[in-house]
């Protein structure tokens, strides 16, 4: 496959030429001099008839190049044409089976249609749909009778993601109210957003806060009155995003925490799940037989971390550290009281 700049420019020219409905049929030298002319104008230099000769011969048989052209020569004519007229070096011809891959793509695009972050992009996905040459609909068009997708409503959070994408990106300060779930009231913040995180199709911003002078998590259900400030600041230079989250589960991470190890025992029919979706990337498998699936994971302790645990009811138990153990003990304790509580009223 070629790899100089020269040859990619002469295929788009070829492919324009043989394109070109009010000269159709153009033979190598016609080729040859369109070439010649974009390229080099006035300037001197020459193309060849066998560089275009086998240029041609590249866009037909290459698969590397991967146009197989349709190219064809039409000896009453004198010239070039493509046998499907449709054809273009500028459209990606796929097979039925990359058909459906983009097509399963786009129905998952089109589950956040109604999104303003995705609407803002839906001018460059479109573009990149129209570059496809579908040609015969290898699916079907009515997809959701096959294949469904998780969708929860998104109530007073995603209007916002925009202009917070927007300060990510531009390093702008963010100015709002938050409105906290645990008390009465409301507070200003001033913000340096530094990264947006989806966690269970709910989205926060992770910031810098320099009034407090560390790094805190903001839900954008509870922002309002949102506005950028002038300025732009500079992103802490030892934050990294990767390793922010490294040992959280969920969108609570401990600044300076230090990950813990905690060892889980599952029963055998749990552990096939946890085995194939693992709970953290950590994730050891420490025993798998009959009786047990035993896993360690090096994470913090968060209440996202508790909840997951709690989730599995009795398919799991907590062997350490025995502060995680003391946690699921006293929730499970007063699920149980409240459960006996109930009873009694009835």
């Amino acid at each position: 496959m070629p790899s100089n700049k020269s040859a990619l420019l002469r295929y788009k020219i070829i492919d324009r030429r043989i394109r070109n409905k009010y000269k159709p049929f153009p033979g190598v030298e016609d080729l040859r001099q369109a070439c010649e002319d974009e390229l080099f104008n006035s300037t001197g230099e020459h193309v060849s008839r066998s560089t275009v000769e086998k240029d041609l011969r590249a866009m037909r048989e290459d698969e590397v190049l991967g146009y197989l052209a349709p190219i064809k020569f039409d000896k009453i004519k004198g010239g070039y044409f493509y046998e499907n007229a449709d054809y273009s070096i500028s459209v990606l011809p796929l097979n039925d089976e990359e058909l459906r891959a983009i097509r399963f793509a786009s129905q998952i695009l089109h589950q956040f249609r109604d999104s303003p972050l995705f609407r803002e992009f839906q001018s460059a996905i479109q573009k990149i749909f129209s570059k496809v040459s579908f040609g015969t609909d290898p699916g079907h068009s009515n997809f959701d009778q096959f294949v469904q997708f998780e969708a929860e409503p998104v109530i007073g959070q995603e209007d916002n993601l925009p202009l917070l994408l927007h300060a990510v990106l531009e390093r702008i300060p963010v100015q709002f109210r938050y409105h906290r779930y645990v008390a009465d009231g409301s507070r200003e913040h001033l913000i340096h957003p530094l990264l947006l995180r989806e966690y269970r199709n709910r989205w926060y911003v992770v910031s810098w806060v320099p009034a407090q002078d560390e790094v805190l998590l903001f839900g954008l259900d509870r922002m309002s009155d949102i506005s950028l400030r002038k300025g732009k600041f500079r992103r802490p230079a030892d934050f990294n995003a990767e390793e922010y989250f490294r040992y959280s589960i969920g969108i609570t991470a401990i600044n300076d925490g230090k990950p813990e190890t905690v060892v889980l025992s599952f029963s055998p029919m749990q552990g096939n799940y946890i085995r194939s979706k693992p709970m953290h990337k950590s994730q050891k498998i420490l025993k798998d037989d009959d009786k047990e699936f035993r896993i360690e994971l090096k994470v913090q302790i968060t209440y996202e971390l508790i909840n997951a645990i709690l989730g599995y009811a009795g398919e799991v138990t907590v062997l350490k550290p025995a502060s995680l153990v003391k946690s699921i003990r006293s929730s499970l304790q007063n699920t149980l009281k409240k459960y006996s509580n109930s009873s009694r009223r009835k």
